[in-house]
Parts: C-alpha cells; structure tokens; sequence
C-alpha cells in the first residue's frame, strides 16, 4: 500500500510539472553586483560571424536582456536596419516577466517594416524592421535571435563590451570564422581589451572565440573623454574586400585610399556652358581666397542636400554633371560638385572623408579601417588651407562648426591619399559677449535690453534660428534665457558671415521679481542670466581623464540702472579664480545711479588626469557661489 501511494505522489508530481509553465531567466538568478545601479543587464549575448568570401558573410545573434527600469525600457525594443547589402533572416522573440514565464512573443506580423529615411534622403534602399512590446511592469527579460547575411563586406561588425553606462553583463561571446583558402586574413584591433582568443579548425575554417563574463556597470564620469573611447571594444577588419562589384583593399591607408578614389575618378563631367558660366562668376575676384567664397556661395545658393544611399550610392557621389542638372545632391554628390567647379577656374581641391558628430570620436589611425561617416572639401591655397562643409547652405566659406572641427580627416588623392587634422577653433573663435541694460524698479522687477554676440563656434545653437518662424524662436528663447520670471517683448537677429561668423542677438524683455524686499531693501542678483549652478557630481574613485573638449570664453557685462529713492548699501567683493582648467573674474564697480558687473570665464581644452578631479569640482564649485552673489539697495 506504501509503494502505491508514492507512486501515485510521484505521478501527480510528473503531472504537474508537465502542465506547469517554464519558467527562464528569473531576476532573482542574477548577481546582485550586476544588479547594483544596472537599468538592464546583459544575460547572455553570443554573436557568430561567418566570413564566407571575400564578399559575402553572415553574422548570427542571440541574447537575453534583463530590463531593470524603465531607464532601459530601449532595451526591449527589437530593431534592426537592412539593405541590399544586408539581408535579415530568423528573427524569433520572447519576453519573460519578473518570474521567468512567458508574457508575450514577437509573431511575424507583428513586425513593423519602415523605411529607413531621414527628412532629407530622396533614394535610400535601407529600411528598420522593428517591433516595440509596450511592456510597462518592471524587470522583465527579453530573449531574441536572428541572422544577418551580408552580400558585399566593406566592414566587419565590431565587438563592443558594454554599449551604454547603465548596463551590466553576465557573458558576452564572439566567434569569428574565417575560411582557410587562398590565406584568408582579418586584421584584429584591441581597445581597452587584454583578451586572446580561443582558436579551433577544421579542414576547412578557423574559428576564434572571445568571451568575458561578470562586467558591473561602468558609473558615468562628467566630463569624460567619451564612452567609445574609454571602454573594452574589438574592432575586425578585412585585408581585401569586395562590395558591388568593387574591389579594395585596406591593409593600409593608402590602399584604402586608392578605393575611395575609384569612386570620384572621372566624375568631374561638367559641360562646357556650366564652366564657362563658372569662369564668369569669378572674374572679378581678386584672388584665390575670393574664388572659393564666390563658387562655395554659388553652390550653396544652387543646391538643397538630399541622402542618397542606393546600392554603391552609399559611398559613391553623384557626378557633377548630374548634381548640377538636378540642384541636389548628398555630402559627397556635392563635395565632388564644389570640387569639379573649383577645378573649371584651375583650383585643386580634395574630397575627404571624415567622421562628423558634436563629440569627436577618435579615428584610430593605425588601424586602416572605414570609420567615416560624412563628405567635406580640403581646398589648400598658398598659406592657407580653407575647408568647405558642403551640406550647409547658411555658414560662410571655410567655416566648419563643431560637427566636422578639430578632428582627423582622410584627404583622398589619387596617389597619396593622407590622413590630416581640421581647424581647432581658439578660444577667441568660440566666444560669447553679452552686454545688458537692466532698469530696476522699487518692486524687484525691470526692464532689460539685451544685445548678444556669438562668435566662431559660439553661434552653433543659434544658426538655425535666422530663418525661424518667429513663434519658433520665441518659444526656443523661453526655454532658454536663464531668467526665473520674464516675457519677451521684441527680439531680431543679424549674421556678419565672415569665415568666423558672429551672429548678434537683441532681445528687449520684462523681468518680474527678480530681486527679493526685505524691509525698505531690495536684494538683487548680480548674475542676471549666465549662471553655474550645476556643479560636476562627486565620483569617487574616478577612473577616466577629465576631458575639455573646446576651449570657450563667455563676458558678460551689465548694467544696472538704480530706482530713484534708492542708493547702494553693499555690493559683492571682486572675484578672480585661476586655475589649469579655466579662468573665472568678477568686476564691480558703482556709480550714484548705475552698478556695473563684468563677469568673464573661460575653459581651457585639454586632457586632465583623474587625479585632479577633486580639484576640478571646487573650481565650479568656488563659480557656483561667486554666481549666486547679490547687491544690496536700500531705500532713502
């Protein structure tokens, strides 16, 4: 009787474990030092890519994803581009709640497929293929697969050990195979990584494996030099290479850049009555310097920038002919247009390429790899060189702006292409000048004109507001002046377009209580608009350089015009704070109607040791209380 009841006990058990649901990756099975400030955590990411020819190749993916918060919630979305170079097979999706069941899967029709174009691209064959859980109810884990298959290998995917600050990883692996004919070779770069590869063959493959496991997250650092550059990556790249039908090779820079000159060879096609009305346009011109401007104005004036990324489009331009024809064109369709034109009047020029963006990045020069993503012109002229970014209709001629500034470029030739640096921009080309007159009134509120002058790269947030609606920029200007309690009474613009461009911003405005009464006092804050008051947060620790990535410069000067019955009982003490990283003075001077405030302060670009980080945060920290001084007037 005994051994019948266990044997239906073990029955019921086996029942019921059939009929229960299974259960994967529960959050409780992850190690809280990767739980530890992570908004996602890495469970498991494996890729294997598989180079099949010198053209062709496939790359599997599988992962899990643990979304810790709704920091992450980017995490949970599948998305992925493809294009006639880059097919996308398999894709399977399961989402898992807190517990490890099942909460939803990806179907096929669930798949969103769009294209993948921008409001300026015309022909583009990329398209996202896409789908979005809308889960709100956190953590939960999102496990997904699928396969790329290339057809054309100009890159090699990258292996990057983390991708943003807030995630956390438990294993990440990366296999590459690589055929054994005809000396297969790949070119290996390491970045922040130690890390050999486990090798294996077959009679036919190699394969390399690199895994590393139990990464915490890496705590933000302000002012770092930059995620991509700080962290562990692995960067592939092939010897030779085959894309539509062209074949390269990038074992070094000048073959790369004998490619790339392929690409723009003989396709300077202009007519004969588009060059000779290119010679009349120059004719007065003084001298070479002038050409430039009046041709750059020209094409700028004759031309609006679409994307154009069809097939080999992505990295071959238009030629001019046709670009001239139609008035548009992309950053290379254009750059190879400025280029043929400036060649119509004898002036050589060189198409470049360069990897634009606010931040920098670095080009890993010796590592010959694409690592670009944009199109300007290198024109170099007797004691001069004037760079021409050839996508922007409204800067003057030689004026490049933070996206495309103080970085490495590669100069394309047709025998000795090169890699060189564009312009940094001093601190006297990235100024800000503010004068204001600021009439107090006996209640704490006034009226202040305001006059404005941007210079260099001081006018990069305030290009695009010259053409605005005017209820645009009036929006953009509430959000922006950094006054507590204010309405804007009028506003105008100006542009002096030389190769440093200034623009001048004039803003008449009411300011209500802006000093607080006490009493028969008012007290009023001698910094009107242009305060620190976000110190750099505490890290300890730290562990990346101290990254000032512009020297810049502000001066701000104002006036403040005393109410009658009043007079000055106290004003702040001048302040002057020197240091390597910047400098910070403080001027304060009064009349019998007037105190006047001169408030000047400069950064320094440059690279710092974490070391002198502490030191770093008292210098803000020493701005932010001279910042928040205040004048004293007592009624008479």
């Amino acid at each position: 009787m005994k051994k019948i009841i266990l044997v239906l006990i073990g029955i019921f058990f086996l029942l019921f474990n059939l009929n229960a649901k299974e259960e994967k990756y529960p959050v409780v099975s992850i190690p809280q030092e990767l739980i530890k400030n992570a908004d996602v955590v890495i469970r498991s990411s494996k890729k294997h890519f598989t180079i099949l020819s010198v053209e062709k190749g496939k790359l599997e993916v599988s992962e899990v994803i643990t979304i810790m918060n709704k920091s992450g919630i980017d995490y949970s979305i599948f998305e992925e581009y493809y294009s006639s170079f880059r097919k996308i097979r398999n894709i399977k999706g399961v989402y898992y709640d807190e517990y490890g069941e099942e909460i939803k899967k990806i179907k096929k029709d669930d798949l969103i497929d769009v294209p993948a174009i921008s409001g300026f691209s015309l022909f583009d064959d990329s398209r996202v293929i896409y789908f979005n859980p809308e889960i709100e109810k956190f953590p939960f884990t999102f496990e997904y697969s699928y396969t790329v298959e290339f057809d054309g290998l100009l890159s090699y995917p990258s292996w990057y050990i983390y991708s943003s600050n807030n995630e956390s990883l438990q294993y990440k692996e990366y296999k590459v195979t690589i055929p054994k004919d005809n000396n297969f070779e790949i070119r290996k770069y390491y970045q922040n990584l130690e890390l050999e590869p486990q090798k294996t063959s077959d009679a036919n493959n190699t394969t390399y494996t690199w895994s590393v496991s139990n990464y915490p997250i890496i705590e933000y650092e302000p002012y770092n030099p930059g995620f991509s550059r700080t962290t562990p990556a692995l960067f592939l790249a092939p010897n030779d290479f085959r894309i539509d039908g062209f074949d390269g090779n990038m074992e070094s820079w000048e073959n790369f850049g004998n490619w790339k000159y392929q690409l723009i060879a003989n396709k300077n096609n202009l007519s004969d009555v588009t060059k000779t009305k290119i010679k009349g346009l120059v004719a007065d011109a003084k001298d070479e310097t002038e050409k430039v401007k009046v041709l750059y104005k020209y094409m700028q004036d004759k031309n609006r920038y679409v994307n154009i990324s069809v097939g080999i489009g992505g990295w071959e331009p238009f030629d001019a002919e046709t670009v001239d024809r139609l008035s548009y064109g992309d950053c290379k369709a254009l750059s190879n247009y400025m280029k043929s034109i400036l060649e119509c009047i004898g002036i050589q020029s060189y198409y470049t390429v360069i990897k634009a963006g606010a931040y920098k990045s670095p080009i890993i020069s010796e590592f010959p790899m694409n690592q670009f993503n944009h199109v300007i012109l290198c024109v170099p002229i007797e004691g001069d060189t004037i760079w021409l970014e050839c996508t922007n209709n409204k800067i003057p001629a030689g004026y490049l702006g933070d996206f495309i500034d103080d970085r490495d470029a590669f100069i394309i030739k047709e025998d000795a292409s090169e890699l060189v640096h564009t312009k940094e921009y001093s601190i006297e080309e990235n100024m800000q000048k503010r004068h204001v007159s600021f009439e107090l009134n006996e209640t704490g509120s006034g009226v202040a004109e305001v006059k404005t002058t941007y210079i260099g790269l001081g006018t990069e947030n305030v290009y695009g507001l010259i053409d605005a609606p005017r209820e645009d920029i009036k929006r953009y200007l509430y959000r922006t002046l950094e006054i507590p309690d204010f309405s804007i009474d009028n506003f105008e613009y100006s542009v002096d377009e030389k190769r440093i461009p200034e623009i001048t911003e004039n803003i008449n405005i009411q300011v209500k209580n802006y000093s607080s009464i006490m009493g028969n006092r008012l007290l009023v804050p001698i910094n009107l608009m242009n305060k620190i008051d976000r110190v750099p947060k505490r890290v300890k620790d730290r562990k990346t350089n101290i990254k000032i990535r512009r020297s810049d410069c502000e001066i701000d000067n104002i006036e403040y015009i005393i109410p009658t019955g009043y007079s000055v009982e106290n004003v702040p003490q001048n302040v002057t704070i020197n240091s390597k990283f910047g400098e910070y003075k403080t001027e304060v001077n009064q009349t019998e109607n007037e105190i006047n405030y001169k408030r000047t302060f400069s950064m320094f670009k440059g690279e710092y040791s974490p070391n002198d980080y502490e030191e770093f945060r008292k210098f803000f920290l020493q701005i932010s209380k001279a910042d928040k001084a205040k004048f004293v007037l007592v009624k008479l």
